[in-house]
């Protein structure tokens, strides 16, 4: 009996279960060895891609038999108005020349007969494009298409464009949608041309560059609208259904572009901040010195762990270069930082602790407190950091409490991003819907469905004609590239205005924030990150690059060139769309309990821990940065077998002195506070533009205003009376106050 129940217990006792699960770790283990490594990704993120690159981006593969018909319109009329004797290249013209034939074609612009305006329109989106028909290097059509832009803004053909864009809006519903393309592909290469353009400039062209730059984020005649706004609101008829015929691919590039430039980018957003910093007297925060990054992914073995030893033990030596000139010691060090709230956090529990009682406000008083505790709170305070949103935030608060300072302290800044703002003010959450409904379609992981909108307007073919395999290769390419630039669009697009609205107000940019949240922007990013992006974003080899602009203009030899070019391991489009949309995720829920339960709901953990195997330093940043505040919620056998994950957040993420993120509880929330977190931020929210912004909502949206019940504010309002009743005021007072007997009791008793 004994014997025959030996077996049995052997094979179900606690011991063989354990047994089991070791084994099953040892298994997980090994298949992730014994996956393929990917090598380290050199990419350099910047704002925007190379310039004959991003032009190219807004071009479909269809497009390039149209070019030659830009280019017969503008040697047509070359001959209409000079003859063929008297002919002259557009490179061996004289500037006066130049001007002569700009301004005889904006005045075509303004004909009657449809048929000059259509031609005078592709003669200058040819001279913009940078007479690719007298180039033979991309370098020099590039050099063409910059000065040549310089000249089509100093000439009123970019104020032309802008002017005529509502008149091209109804021509759309009239089934004319190539004038639209074809001004807006002149929009495009004048503000990348000029925005962008970061080669040293002459004086005249750099007044020029600083005029653009100005007016393009102000408002603009004859509708004194952004045109930024106005991009937003074709967004918004786009994906409303009336006004479906327009490229939404070039029009999201060009409000991409438009925003970049008017309001800035990285050294633009940096100078920004720090005039922001000096205005609040608050320093920058300076880390320790910085080595490169980073320790690889993949687990190594023996020899890998006796190499880093001492630098673990040591982390301020300086690193040494091997006989290439690269550093083999690869180490970040970033100074640690501590919010007030943390040094609050910190002396509530020590004096529950020791004294038994708090002290609500008060982040001074150490009396009765061990020698331990107050030397701890020394080192806390000295690396404390008050960041610009905390400053405008609590300076918000104050104006709030204090109408006196409300009306009379409270100065708004007059800039691009406050212009921009304010336009988007009334319909900024619809815009966000919009943008993100136009993401989810161009989404690789989104299944067809029909929507009441297509982006593939200018991709598929117009007129049905007998396909090859070439043609059906080049448009099922042409589609998957369209989604791309789209993606990329967008996600750039969200990321410039949540940085630019956190440096001008830290509340516009929570309202821009909650908008997208409520919108499902977090469940929609992960389902974009959700694929395997190291397959995703490889290059493939489709022999269709000789469609791309300029490649498809240039000559022959050219062509054969370009083609024999070494393509990128990577889509650098597709990288940095994977980067935008892992910090705009990361923006949202910073600090923000509530979203990173929304994290850990969605399981986001292992979509962004298999993001990671794309070994690219940014990206990985930013995703160890969302992995991080979720890890206390993942358990103990998930740190167990997610070892290295947890070393690499300790060593590239910035950490706070008393931050127990790994093994702790959340001490700032409660799962009942969630609710009321969004709740109260949206309430702050409200109370911060109904002050700042009321005059502006008045005039658009007035229902939506709350009962105004401060006495300083309705006194100061200013009065309008009609001429009627100024002229017989003294009669009104007479009937209506000094005649009549009112109860004042009855009154403030009901």
């Amino acid at each position: 009996m004994d014997a025959a129940e030996a077996p049995q217990k052997a094979t179900t006792g606690p011991h063989i279960k354990n047994l089991s699960k070791l084994r099953e770790l040892l298994w997980a283990q090994k298949r992730e060895l014994e996956e393929p490594d990917t090598p380290e990704i050199e990419f350099t993120y910047k704002d925007s891609d190379s310039y004959l690159t991003e032009i190219s981006e807004f071009y479909s593969y269809l497009e390039h038999t149209e070019f030659l018909e830009y280019r017969l319109s503008y040697e047509e009329y070359k001959l209409r108005i000079g003859g063929s004797d008297d002919y002259h290249f557009w490179s061996q013209s004289t500037k006066q020349e130049h001007k002569k034939i700009i301004l005889r074609l904006l005045d075509d612009l303004d004909s009657a007969n449809s048929v000059v305006r259509d031609s005078s329109c592709q003669a200058l989106l040819y001279i913009a494009q940078g007479v690719f028909g007298e180039c033979n290097t991309e370098e020099m059509l590039q050099k063409w298409a910059i000065d040549n832009c310089f000249l089509l803004y100093e000439y009123q053909i970019f104020q032309a464009c802008i002017h005529n864009l509502g008149r091209e809006i109804d021509a759309v519903f009239f089934g004319e949608d190539q004038i639209i393309d074809i001004n807006c592909s002149k929009r495009i290469s004048i503000v990348v041309s000029i925005g962008n353009n970061d080669n040293p400039l002459d004086s005249h062209n750099q007044v020029l560059k600083d005029t653009f730059i100005y007016e393009l984020g102000r408002p603009i005649p004859p509708g004194n609208e952004i045109l930024a706004n106005t991009l937003f609101e074709m967004t918004l008829k786009f994906c409303s259904g009336s006004l479906s015929e327009i490229s939404i691919k070039k029009t999201l590039l060009l409000l991409w572009k438009t925003i970049l430039v008017s309001l800035g980018g990285t050294n633009e957003l940096h100078r920004l901040k720090q005039e922001a910093l000096q205005a609040a007297n608050l320093e920058e925060w300076k880390d320790d010195k910085t080595l490169p990054n980073v320790l690889p992914l993949k687990p190594q073995f023996p020899s890998f762990l006796m190499s880093s030893a001492d630098t673990l033990t040591d982390l301020n030596r300086e690193p040494k270069a091997d006989e290439r000139g690269k550093f083999t010691n690869k180490t970040t060090l970033l100074k640690p930082k501590v919010r007030q709230n943390d040094i609050d956090n910190f002396l509530e529990k020590a004096r529950l602790k020791f004294l038994g009682y708090t002290l609500d406000g008060d982040n001074c008083t150490d009396a009765g407190l061990p020698t331990s505790i107050i030397e701890g709170l020394k080192v806390l305070k000295l690396y404390l950091y008050v960041s610009l949103g905390e400053w405008q935030v609590k300076n918000e608060e104050k104006l709030t409490r204090d109408a006196n300072q409300n009306i009379f302290q409270d100065e708004v800044t007059d800039n691009p991003t406050e212009a921009l703002y304010q336009s988007l003010l009334p319909k900024i959450q619809q815009y966000m819907i919009a943008l993100l409904k136009v993401l989810l379609v161009a989404s690789p992981t989104t299944k067809s469905k029909s929507e009441s909108f297509n982006i593939m307007v200018e991709v598929i073919p117009k007129v049905a004609a007998p396909s090859s395999m070439r043609q059906t290769l080049k448009v099922a390419v042409d589609a998957e590239r369209h989604k791309e630039i789209i993606i990329e669009a967008i996600s750039a697009i969200l990321l410039l205005l949540l940085k630019h609205f956190k440096v001008n107000h830290i509340l516009q940019f929570e309202h821009m924030a909650q908008n997208l949240v409520f919108a499902n922007c977090i469940p929609l990013i992960l389902k974009h990150l959700n694929q395997n992006l190291v397959n995703v974003l490889t290059v493939k080899d489709s022999g269709t690059e000789n469609f791309e602009f300029p490649a498809c203009v240039l000559s022959q030899s050219n062509i054969l060139a370009h083609e024999n070019k070494e393509s990128p391991a990577y889509s650098w489009r597709g990288i940095f769309s994977c980067i935008n949309l892992t910090r705009i995720l990361q923006k949202l829920t910073k600090w923000k309990p509530s979203r990173i339960m929304m994290l850990v709901v969605f399981k986001s953990v292992p979509i962004l821990k298999r993001a990671l195997k794309l070994k690219e330093d940014t990206l990985q940043l930013y995703l160890l940065k969302l992995i991080k505040p979720q890890t206390r919620f993942l358990g103990r056998n998930w740190r167990k077998s997610n070892m290295k994950v947890i070393s690499m957040i300790y060593q590239r993420v910035r950490h706070h002195l008393n931050d127990d993120w790994a093994y702790g509880v959340d001490q700032d929330s409660r799962p009942w506070d969630y609710q009321m977190e969004e709740s109260n931020l949206r309430a702050q929210i409200e109370r911060f533009n109904n002050r700042r912004y009321t005059d502006l909502k008045t005039d658009i949206l007035p229902e939506c205003l709350p009962y105004d019940n401060n006495w300083i504010s309705v006194l100061a309002k200013e009065m309008h009376f009609a001429d009627n009743f100024i002229k017989h005021y003294e009669d009104w007072l007479d009937n209506e106050v000094y005649h009549r007997n009112i109860n004042w009791d009855s009154i403030r008793t009901s």
